[in-house]
């Protein structure tokens, strides 16, 4: 009998319909056992799991602290405990300095493309940390690559240059700079007190009205000033090199060298010690403390801080006898 002849023989019983239901009910409970756990699984909150839950679990939070997701997925910001716009009445501005405690102020320059291109709100281009110890009369500033990696507050890991479009875009409290200021603030691990954010104009009369800054320049350069149709700022080397309003701006913002935006951050240390030199001249600072006032008023309108104008004035006395660090993080 070859193999075809013996499966021909075999004769298979008809299932009693018992059997049918219990073998349907088998398939069918499995079906939904495995459905039941799976979801479970995935959508899990009581206690903290990692990951993330997807979109079909409904507005949950990815475990303790997560984020909290839309339906479609989309993280909603999370930042209740930033403080309010520096319109608000003074009362409700941050702590006033004590004149004693460590203070930091957050530096923010805009960038220059998203300014011109005026396309929503712009980035951060410029990032500095100022930190003075009136105790032992010492002060720090740190330069911040624009392309650091960082967790912005209710918006998840982005560059740090997106903390200011941020803040402005979703019009919260404070604006970009205090996301800013924060993002920074829990970057670092440091307490960051004061943020202040100056446009170009200002910055460019403010340097006009101090007579220029001399910077020691050690490359030769070629600036390009902001706005269209301007000659290009040839800068010699080396020596010391007096920088008009226009001429600064420039000089900041320049980062064709090789060193890139090592070299940047470099440029913009010196022009800080530079407008600290000049305006803590004897010649100038008796005249500029007498107009802080006149001069705070006429700048308003192109600086955002949340610094009362008193611990301003407070820093400016104070700086004729601080000793200066610089560094950068990259």
């Amino acid at each position: 009998m070859n193999k075809l002849d013996f499966l021909k023989n075999i004769k298979f019983g008809r299932p009693a319909t018992a059997q049918i239901i219990f073998w349907v009910a088998a398939v069918v409970l499995t079906i939904g056992g495995f459905f039941l756990v799976r979801g479970l699984a995935t959508c899990w909150t009581i206690t903290p799991l990692p990951g993330m839950p997807p979109a079909s679990c409904g507005t949950v939070t990815a475990g303790e602290n997560g984020p909290v997701l839309t339906a479609d997925g989309t993280p909603l910001p999370n930042v209740p405990d930033l403080p309010d716009p520096i319109t608000i009445p003074a009362s409700d501005l941050p702590p006033a300095w004590d004149g004693a405690s460590r203070i930091t102020i957050l530096i923010i320059g805009l960038d220059f493309r998203d300014y011109m291109a005026n396309q929503g709100a712009p980035r951060s281009d410029t990032m500095i940390l100022l930190t003075v110890d009136p105790l032992t009369k010492t002060a720090g500033m740190l330069s911040i690559p624009r392309d650091m990696w960082v967790n912005i507050p209710g918006f998840g890991y982005s560059r740090i240059n997106t903390a200011y479009s941020s803040g402005e875009g979703n019009k919260l409290p404070g604006g970009g700079p205090e996301l800013a200021r924060k993002t920074v603030e829990q970057f670092i691990g440091v307490p960051i007190q004061y943020y202040a954010q100056i446009d170009f104009n200002t910055f460019v009369e403010f340097i006009d009205l101090i007579g220029g800054i001399d910077v020691h320049n050690s490359e030769n350069l070629r600036l390009d000033p902001v706005g269209t149709g301007t000659d290009k700022i040839k800068l010699t080397c080396c020596g010391m090199r007096h920088l008009s309003g226009e001429a600064t701006l420039a000089y900041a913002r320049y980062r064709k060298g090789d060193d890139g935006d090592v070299g940047r951050s470099k440029r913009q240390q010196k022009v800080i010690l530079a407008i600290r030199d000049k305006v803590l001249s004897p010649e100038n600072f008796p005249v500029l403390l007498g107009k802080a006032k006149q001069f705070y008023e006429e700048f308003s309108a192109g600086i955002k801080t949340n610094m009362p104008f008193d611990t301003a004035i407070q820093l400016g006395v104070l700086a004729r006898d601080i000793r200066w660090r610089v560094s950068s993080m990259v």
